[in-house]
């Protein structure tokens, strides 16, 4: 196991909204790194918002309408999802709208630290031109149809290997991935 990842907790999500403004959350995709090996997930919660999505908005977004106007609404979830989060660095690839999404529906919950994927793989591969996710699978030695479909399922999972790739490619510092220090 690298050093980069001794001691760490790590909650990496995925997300999907309603395509409305403010955004509604439609699906979350959790899985769980506990020192450099899953442990758990993905966990999914699909909820129904307030506001649906267009049967094509979620369509777009990989998470079937039926499954959404089906779900429950994010209050019964909710009280679980801060369970699965709490106590765990948040790690996501588009961090900045997972993290937004989720304070808007968990206003008290605060992640111990954030890890953007995106920044971790530009660290460990600043040779490559494009870093979406069947680009940074592929560097990772996956093959990106294997993996990667439009869903937070598929992302989160996808994500996850790409953060233990990064990882495991030597550039990371120890510590970084706890917070103790900065590439």
């Amino acid at each position: 196991m690298p050093d980069a990842l001794t001691g760490t907790r790590l909650a990496v999500v995925a997300v999907a909204d309603n395509n409305w403004r403010p955004a509604e959350l439609v699906e979350l995709a959790v899985v769980h790194i506990d020192d450099g090996a899953v442990v758990r997930g993905p966990l999914v919660w699909t909820v129904r918002p307030e506001h649906m999505p267009a049967p094509q908005a979620a369509k777009r977004v990989g998470v079937p309408f039926g499954r959404v106007a089906q779900g429950p609404p994010w209050a019964e979830v909710a009280e679980h999802v801060t369970e699965v989060l709490s106590g765990r660095a948040l790690v996501a690839f588009d961090l900045p709208y997972a993290y937004r999404l989720l304070q808007r529906h968990l206003p008290d919950w605060r992640p111990p630290r954030v890890v953007d994927v995106l920044a971790l793989a530009r660290i460990a591969w600043p040779e490559l031109r494009v870093f979406d996710l069947p680009h940074l699978l592929i560097r990772a030695g996956v093959d990106p149809d294997d993996m990667v479909g439009r869903s937070p399922i598929a992302d989160a999972t996808a994500t996850a290997t790409v953060l233990l790739a990064a990882v495991r490619s030597g550039a990371i510092p120890p510590g970084y991935l706890t917070g103790e220090q900065h590439p």
